[in-house]
C-alpha cells in the first residue's frame, strides 16, 4: 500500500510552501487540504468513523485509499511538478487539464481518470490547517507514515492574517466563530478557557488570533507524544533551506532531486512566474519565495504595541515549542 505523509500547521504558517517542497519529489502526490475540502467525496458513514476513531472493514479502508488516490481538481493544486506516474510526467498538461476542469467541472471524471495513479511506489501527502480536535483519529484511520508540524513564530502568522484581511482576501472571526470556539476549549483546554472566558466577547483581531495560536499548539504539544511526529519551524526551515531540506526527506525516506534544488534555490520573483509555473493569481497565496522575500516581514508590519501584545500572549507556549523542534545546520 502507498504511504501517507500527514502535514499539520497553524493557518498563515508556511504549511502550503512546505507541502510543494515535499510535493517537488517525483514520487509525491500532494492532496492538499483532504480532509477540509473533499470529505464529502467520501461515504458519510467512513468519514464519522475517521472522526471518531472507530475502526474501519478492510472494504471501508479500501474505500479510504481510494479517496486519498484520485486526483481532483479541489485538492490538486497548482504548481504541478513532473512525478513518474502516467500522465503527472507532464506538469504543464497537468496545469493546463486542471485550469479546463476548472471552467468545465463536467470533465471532472475525465480529470479524476487521467492523473489518478494506484502505485505502490507513490507517497501522498495530505496537508492539513484546521482543527486538531480529531487529528490522532484521521491519523490512525488513514494509516498515516509519517506525520510533520510545521510551526511559524506566531508574530508572523498573526502578521499574515491582518495583511489578508486589508487586502480583503481574508476576514475577521465573527462573534459566532468567536463564541464557537470559547465553547470548544472550555473542555478543549480548561486553563486557558479560564484566563479569556471574562474577556473574548471583546476580543478584537490580534487578540483572538493570539489565544487561537496558543490553543492549536498547546493542543498540539500534547499530541506529540502519541503521534512520534517531527516539528519544524519556519522560520528555520527559510534561514537553511538546504540543510532542513536534506533533514526533512531523509525523515520521510525521500532523496533530493533537482526540482527540489531549483524550488529552495529560486531565483526569481513569484510575480516573473510563467503562467505554468505561477500557483496563485495574487502573490500573498504564492508558495515561490523568490529574491525579495522577507520571512521576517512582521517586524515592520506590526505596530509595536501587536508585537507586545502578541508576546504576553504566546511567548511561554513558543519557548515550549523550541524545545521540540527538529532542527538541521
Amino acid at each position: 500500500m502507498a504511504k501517507l505523509i500527514m502535514l499539520a500547521g497553524f493557518p498563515r504558517s508556511g504549511t502550503t510552501w512546505f507541502a510543494n517542497l515535499i510535493n517537488t519529489h517525483e514520487q509525491v502526490l500532494y492532496r492538499h487540504e483532504l480532509i477540509g475540502r473533499h470529505y464529502t467525496h467520501l461515504n458519510d458513514e467512513t468519514f464519522q468513523k475517521l472522526r471518531s476513531g472507530t475502526e474501519l472493514s478492510d472494504i471501508e479502508q479500501e474505500e479510504v485509499q481510494a479517496w486519498i488516490s484520485a486526483a481532483h481538481i479541489d485538492t490538486d493544486k497548482p504548481p504541478f511538478f513532473a512525478k513518474k506516474f502516467g500522465l503527472l510526467r507532464y506538469p504543464n498538461l497537468h496545469h493546463y487539464a486542471w485550469l479546463g476542469t476548472k471552467t468545465l467541472p463536467l470533465l471532472e471524471s475525465l480529470y479524476e481518470k487521467a492523473f489518478t495513479t494506484h502505485s505502490d511506489d507513490a507517497r501522498y501527502l495530505v496537508k492539513e490547517t484546521r482543527t486538531l480536535n480529531q487529528f490522532t483519529h484521521f491519523l490512525t484511520g488513514l494509516n498515516a507514515h509519517s506525520t510533520v508540524f510545521l510551526v511559524r513564530r506566531p508574530h508572523g502568522s498573526i502578521a499574515s492574517h491582518l495583511t489578508g484581511i486589508k487586502k480583503g482576501v481574508m476576514q475577521s472571526a465573527p462573534p459566532q466563530q468567536i463564541e464557537e470556539w470559547a465553547a470548544g476549549l472550555k473542555e478543549r483546554n480548561p486553563e486557558l478557557y479560564e484566563e479569556v472566558k471574562a474577556s473574548y466577547q471583546q476580543f478584537d483581531d490580534v487578540d483572538f488570533l493570539s489565544y487561537r495560536w496558543r490553543d492549536y499548539h498547546e493542543t498540539m504539544l500534547q499530541l506529540l507524544p502519541k503521534l512520534n511526529g517531527h516539528v519544524f519551524n519556519y522560520e528555520h526551515c527559510q534561514r537553511h533551506k538546504r540543510a532542513s531540506t536534506e533533514k526533512l526527506f531523509n525523515i520521510l525516506g525521500l532523496s533530493l532531486s533537482p526540482n527540489t534544488l531549483s524550488f529552495i534555490g529560486d531565483e526569481q520573483d513569484a510575480n516573473e512566474k510563467s503562467l505554468l509555473k505561477r500557483d496563485a493569481s495574487d502573490s500573498f497565496y504564492s508558495v515561490y519565495r523568490g529574491k525579495d522575500f522577507n520571512f521576517e516581514s512582521w517586524k515592520e508590519s506590526l505596530s509595536e504595541e501587536n508585537i507586545t501584545r502578541i508576546s504576553a500572549i504566546t511567548d511561554q507556549t513558543w519557548a515550549r515549542l523550541e524545545e521540540v523542534f527538529t532542527c538541521a545546520e
